[in-house]
């Protein structure tokens, strides 16, 4: 059983917007609604005193049972909810509900919640006291606030059976019988520093979540170590807590909402002129204008069905410019099959506000598309037949650049950093490798995915790999003679 203490980590939050909601209706005052749920911390939290506080500052009681469970009739409470489960120990853990239905209790939701106030100045104490000046996120936050931290528990969760795709932290039932997801209760720690420890015995992950109330973002630093090896990652999100970021995610979830509809309704004559509308007139992707986007967006989405789309995190919100970028899921179905495909800016989902308060497609407003990859490389051939020095060539350090844009819209590429060399190395020579084709027509059934040319970048040995284009499209290469 883990240990637990008054005082949690924050935990990171940020929005998920589904195409259609999975939960039932709330609880406002004048209408039947029931919580229940299990308040856990690896073993079930028994006769246990659970108080339910709605944002009108109406609150309700019951006690669980010795398995953990709970029920209680929230009529005249409105929602979302605030949950407080009061321990033995003394201590006390928090939970949070969009809406009337399942809601646990356990140290997760607890650095769910905390975190959600902490990026306000705000402690979970003064909010469940005074919830009215206090609110509590909405039903489609709290609905995100399972999925990011499921970032944390995915590898746990999987290693215990539990599909992390469907499993909610917040809403999804579970018995605290130290199997399934009370296993991974089990196997956590949450101390007075609010440092986050799952351990097995073999794998040790250890998390820190930061709130920052300067810009209302949270950090996760997160510590792996398994058999002698450690690995490490870091990732900042904005938490939604401002009107101006709630306005800009819940206009961002609108246009995807509206992208699905189209879809759904299309089907296979799914066209770009259905879609151009989703786009800003100063939409850029990849060097790709609003026309060729849309036309680019209907050939990938022709005859899908978009399941559901969610928006895991906000990666940037600039209020100047009334610009949000984000990083979510789509969940579709093509062809009878059943697909998850990540959404990024990297893939043109930021949105810039219209004159009439929409939200549109904004790109990720580069002039070309481009990559890097880094690689220690031994290449092994077979040996000379008059010596055997020349079998292998390394190991060596080898970083494969690709560029691609449009035909005459970028003349060089610099490559700087990385301490390969102290010369930039510069992406000048033009060298097109195929004849580019007189026209590029925007139908969306005529664009493929262009092939694009590699070239590796290491001493010594200059060896352009280069792939076969599929078809004739106004794209050239930038490629360099090597250091």
């Amino acid at each position: 059983m883990p240990r637990q203490s008054t005082k949690t980590a924050s935990f990171l939050i940020s929005l998920l917007i589904l195409i259609s909601q999975g939960c039932g209706g709330g609880g406002s005052a004048g209408s039947k609604a029931t919580v229940s749920g299990t308040a856990a911390f690896g073993a079930p939290a028994a006769n246990a005193t659970i108080t339910v506080k709605g944002t009108n500052g109406v609150s309700k009681t019951t006690a669980t049972g010795a398995d953990g469970k709970y029920s209680l009739d929230v009529t005249g409470l409105s929602a979302p909810f605030l949950l407080r489960v009061d321990l033995a120990t003394g201590s006390a853990l928090y939970s949070v509900g969009g809406q009337a239905g399942v809601i646990n209790i356990h140290p997760f939701t607890d650095l769910i919640i905390q975190t959600w106030y902490k990026v306000q100045n705000k402690t979970i104490v003064a909010a469940f006291n005074d919830p009215a000046n206090n609110l509590p996120p909405s039903a489609t936050e709290v609905k995100v606030i399972a999925v990011v931290a499921k970032e944390i528990t995915q590898k746990w969760l999987a290693d215990n059976g539990i599909d992390p795709t469907t499993f909610d932290l917040i809403s999804t039932p579970f018995d605290a019988n130290s199997t399934g997801f009370d296993k991974v209760l089990d196997l956590t720690t949450v101390d007075a520093n609010g440092v986050i420890t799952i351990s097995d015995g073999t794998t040790t992950q250890t998390t820190t979540v930061t709130a920052d109330t300067t810009d209302g973002s949270a950090t996760i630093s997160t510590t792996t170590s398994s058999g002698g090896t450690t690995s490490s990652s870091v990732s900042s999100v904005i938490v939604p807590t401002s009107s101006a970021q709630q306005t800009a995610l819940n206009g961002a979830g609108a246009s995807l909402n509206q992208l699905a509809t189209t879809v759904n309704s299309k089907g296979a004559a799914l066209a770009d002129t259905d879609l151009i509308g989703l786009l800003d007139a100063g939409y850029r992707n990849d060097g790709f204008g609003a026309n060729i986007g849309a036309a680019r967006l209907a050939s990938e989405l022709r005859g899908a069905k978009l399941n559901s789309v969610q928006v895991d995190r906000i990666l940037s919100y600039d209020d100047t410019n009334k610009i949000i970028s984000i990083a979510g899921t789509v969940s579709m179905t093509v062809d009878g099959v059943a697909l998850t495909e990540k959404l990024t800016p990297d893939d043109g989902f930021s949105f810039r506000q219209q004159t009439d308060g929409k939200w549109l497609l904004y790109g990720n407003q580069r002039p070309a598309s481009g990559g890097l990859q880094v690689e220690m490389r031994t290449d092994v051939f077979p040996p000379c037949p008059s010596s055997t020095t020349c079998g292998t060539i390394g190991p060596r350090k080898i970083i494969n650049v690709d560029v691609r844009a449009l035909k005459d819209t970028i003349s060089t590429v610099a490559i700087t950093g990385g301490g390969s060399s102290t010369t930039p190395a510069s992406l000048n020579q033009l060298r097109p490798m195929w004849k580019p084709s007189k026209r590029l027509l925007p139908q969306a059934s005529r664009l493929k995915r262009t092939p694009f040319s590699r070239r590796s970048i290491w001493p010594n040995f200059r060896r352009p790999v280069r792939c076969s284009p599929s078809r004739s499209l106004p794209y050239q290469d930038h490629l360099s003679p090597l250091p």
